[in-house]
């Protein structure tokens, strides 16, 4: 590891891109950030003696380029506004006296002359639709992508210029020559772990979700390529289909692999164990497993896992709060997709879950820590199954044989809580699960009763 003083005019020297990995989460900043760094710059214009430290960068390179792996926020906000200075030059928003002002940001900053790249010439490559968004603003205004943080930033720097009537020669002068930062260069060949420093560096501020860390661990080491070929082709369909649930179903799937159930604090710590003992040899074949199961876990979330009968009851199960069997669900329903049951079995097994968690709910049993009932189940069933009994025969023996906490009512002790249970006191899904399962029980035909409840 080098580091040393460095201004940005050093730093954006060269024909190497400067490349925001897939890692690093999108660009951010608010107007208000953006505010009071061009008030720092602007603080050192008129004073050549002086200057203004904007921090570290900590970076690292590889044959594709200069990877940024702390300080992308600031890296791309200059950019913005270097990028504004030229466009508000080239449109004759604001005047200089120096006729080749804009080209020389231009080609200082913001594009590679001499780059092979036929199609892409910039020298800063964001990521995804930060990149799409970036890359619009040299073209025509009518394409600016307007939804993004990357242009709302950029257009803010764009009207202060001319608000302020801020001499641009000042400007560009105090951003190239007199913002200073330290420049930590890693190096991987010395033994430098990209992985541990970000970590390290991301300890403060705004928490790492156990996800970005784990995101980060599959990427960060790889050629700026194969990041491309590995988000594209699994992470980003992982995170399409588990949405807002990433964490959970990171959760579920190591649950559902190891046996065993993490606590949500250390999802990321026991994701790098089991990488270590199970794919030392590659990560890609994980990353193919996690995929795979994400679709499912999709499935069950949108209650769409197998036949019509079973999707029925899949509804039914989501108004019982059913994420503690999500380990089993992900295991059985793979299981079901290779072939090895029929679809009677998985109608079966989520009508037997449906009656085990009702008839709980109604004896007023608490339906948590049943993930440690359901956790292993899968594994448990395979290992007990022959020919003499099915997939769901094992699993209904394992329900009724449990230890006390798994507690399955039988008829009798069921009927018994219809008579004690307050019913007005249970929570409202419940109840609501109650009420349209009696009245559909009732009507051979669908009534439509959820809406009229929840009035």
């Amino acid at each position: 590891m080098t580091g040393k003083e460095a201004t940005l005019r050093e730093f954006f020297y060269g024909t190497e891109p400067i490349i925001i990995p897939v890692y690093q989460r999108n660009y951010t900043w608010s107007k208000k950030d953006c505010e009071i760094l061009l008030n720092d710059i602007i603080s050192i214009c008129h004073d050549t003696q002086k200057t203004h430290f904007i921090g570290s960068i900590v970076h690292v390179k590889h044959s594709d380029g200069n990877i940024i792996i702390d300080g992308q926020q600031r890296i791309t906000t200059i950019s913005l506004l270097l990028l504004a200075i030229r466009n508000a030059i080239l449109n004759g928003d604001v005047s200089t006296t120096n006729e080749t002002l804009a080209q020389e940001i231009e080609y200082q900053f913001l594009v590679n002359q001499f780059s092979r790249q036929k199609d892409r010439r910039m020298k800063l490559k964001p990521f995804r639709d930060d990149c799409k968004a970036f890359d619009a603003l040299f073209g025509n205004k009518n394409e600016y992508v307007l939804e993004s943080k990357i242009t709302e930033n950029y257009m803010f720097f764009y009207n202060e210029l001319i608000i302020r009537a801020i001499d641009p020669q000042l400007l560009y002068d105090a951003i190239g020559k007199r913002l200073v930062f330290v420049s930590i260069m890693l190096e991987p060949s010395h033994g430098d772990n990209a992985q541990q420093i970000f970590e390290s560096i991301n300890s403060t501020g705004v928490r790492l979700k156990e996800t970005d860390k784990i995101r980060n661990y599959v990427l960060m080491n790889l050629d700026a390529k194969r990041q491309e070929h590995y988000y594209n082709s699994y992470w980003f369909p992982m995170e399409n289909n588990t949405g807002t649930y990433l964490e959970d179903f990171m959760r579920d799937y190591l649950t559902m692999e190891r046996k065993a159930i993490p606590n949500k604090a250390e999802v990321y710590n026991v994701f790098k164990q089991f990488t270590s003992t199970n794919y030392s040899e590659g990560i890609e074949p994980l990353l193919q497993s996690l995929k795979h199961y994400s679709t499912i876990f999709k499935s069950i979330k949108e209650c769409k896992v197998a036949s019509d009968k079973a999707n029925f009851t899949m509804r039914n199960l989501e108004q019982l709060d059913i994420t503690t069997t999500y380990p089993f669900l992900l295991a059985m329903l793979n299981y079901y997709q290779e072939g090895n049951i029929e679809v009677e079995e998985v109608e079966k097994v989520l009508r037997i879950i449906e009656i085990f968690l009702f008839r709980r709910i109604m004896g007023g049993f608490y339906n948590t820590g049943l993930n440690k009932v359901f956790h292993n189940m899968h594994s448990r069933i395979l290992k007990m199954q022959h020919d003499d009994f099915t997939y769901s025969d094992v699993f209904i023996y394992l329900l009724q044989h449990g230890i006390s906490y798994w507690v399955f009512p039988n008829d009798e002790e069921f009927k018994r809580s219809f008579e004690e249970r307050e019913v007005y006191k249970m929570r409202s899904n419940y109840r609501l699960y109650l009420f349209c399962t009696l009245e559909e029980s009732l009507n051979k035909e669908a009534v439509g009763v959820k809406p009229k409840i929840r009035r």
